[in-house]
């Protein structure tokens, strides 16, 4: 079982947050999905026993959780989440056998111009090939936005993304399930952690809200500005992306936030640790790790461990707050708990600092202004 454990945490007699209140109404609908894994799973196998290769297109929340849960096995996707054009083409170079691959192009509003182009570029490619007309699947919104409209009249087939799910709380949706299932993963695992931690969190709501309040009253006071996380396992860096999402976009809003910064340990001990323990200030940190790494224990194993408990000792002694998260090992079930974890201590945190942590304003200006300019020319 995963445990946490705080640290320099100022205990307040604050009010019960709402979110516990919500869920139990089901009021979410990013927790609500997780009754679609069995049909999720049955495209899986419908799509892995057709095709032996896979392409993920999809920038941010529509492709920052298939990377975070693909990361726990070896398979055969390939994610496209930038339009780099030097990494981008070396990718689309590596596609061997088009006619046993498939491409999915991830995209909730439709209009992201990265995806757009990619899906363009991607369709002629595979044209060359005589194997666009059944080799791609695309997931958005059916509202007749722009990804939607060329997919159909392609041929192409189209599977709604929830409008009411944001891409990046869409973990447990289509969105991060048929990703799962295509690396070979069990989604039944992973729908099981995270009911389990939102179980947990209704039986014993206390600490969690007392955790957040304090990050959300120093973040109101602007003494909070970076929020750390600290991994001591190398197939959490996804998961690192994955959060640095979920935390910028959520709380950054109304002047307010904090920016959250990844730490891989013990690499970050040599560039990042100095800062954190000499100037502590304005940091709050959280240092998650797995005691089993399915490897043999030896003087390798024994000194990560013992590198990862000397930086929590030291960080602990700076007086600012400090979490530790300690998984037993990294599988798909942890994996999803702590994912469900986070997700509550962000909605917990909006809730204290009266922020809605839905949407994002600022970035859907910009897309929206970049669309309206390229809408045309992108066909």
């Amino acid at each position: 079982m995963l445990v946490e454990k705080t640290h320099n945490i100022e205990k307040f007699n604050i009010a019960e947050a709402s979110v516990a209140t919500k869920i139990n109404k089901g009021s979410y609908s990013l927790f609500n999905c997780m009754h679609e894994n069995n049909s999720i799973k049955s495209l899986g196998a419908e799509l892995t026993k057709k095709y032996k290769n896979f392409i993920v297109v999809g920038l941010g929340g529509s492709i920052n959780a298939g990377l975070t849960f693909a990361q726990l096995k070896s398979h055969n996707i390939t994610f496209i989440d930038n339009i780099e054009p030097k990494t981008t083409y070396q990718k689309l170079a590596q596609i061997q056998k088009p006619s046993e691959t498939l491409v999915i192009c991830i995209s909730k509003s439709g209009k992201s111009e990265e995806v757009l182009l990619l899906y363009k570029i991607l369709c002629a490619k595979f044209r060359e090939h005589n194997s666009a007309a059944d080799n791609f699947l695309v997931i958005t919104q059916q509202n007749q936005n722009k990804l939607e409209q060329m997919a159909l009249k392609n041929g192409h087939r189209v599977i709604p993304h929830d409008p009411n799910i944001g891409g990046r709380f869409s973990y447990l949706s289509v969105v991060g399930l048929l990703i799962a299932t295509l690396a070979g993963l069990d989604t039944d695992q992973i729908t099981q952690g995270a009911q389990t931690a939102l179980t947990n969190y209704l039986q014993n709501s206390s600490q969690r809200n007392n955790y957040c309040y304090n990050l959300a009253k120093l973040m109101l006071e602007d003494k909070l500005h970076a929020n750390i996380i600290l991994t001591y396992h190398d197939d959490l860096l996804p998961f690192q992306v994955w959060f640095q999402q979920l935390w910028a976009e959520s709380l950054g809003k109304n002047d307010l936030g904090s920016i959250p910064v990844a730490f891989s340990g013990t690499r970050d001990q040599h560039s990042q640790l100095q800062l954190y323990l000499a100037s502590p200030k304005g940091k709050a940190f959280t240092m998650i790790r797995c005691q089993n790494f399915n490897t043999k224990s030896d003087a390798l194993t024994e000194a990560y461990h013992s590198h990862a408990d000397n930086v929590t000792i030291n960080l602990k002694q700076t007086g600012k707050p400090v979490r530790e998260i300690i998984l037993p090992e990294l599988n798909e079930y942890n994996l999803s708990y702590l994912m469900t974890n986070m997700v509550l201590d962000t909605l917990i945190t909006a809730e204290y600092m009266q922020i809605d942590p839905f949407g994002q304003n600022k970035v859907e200006a910009i897309k929206n202004a970049r669309y309206n300019k390229i809408s045309e020319t992108i066909t």
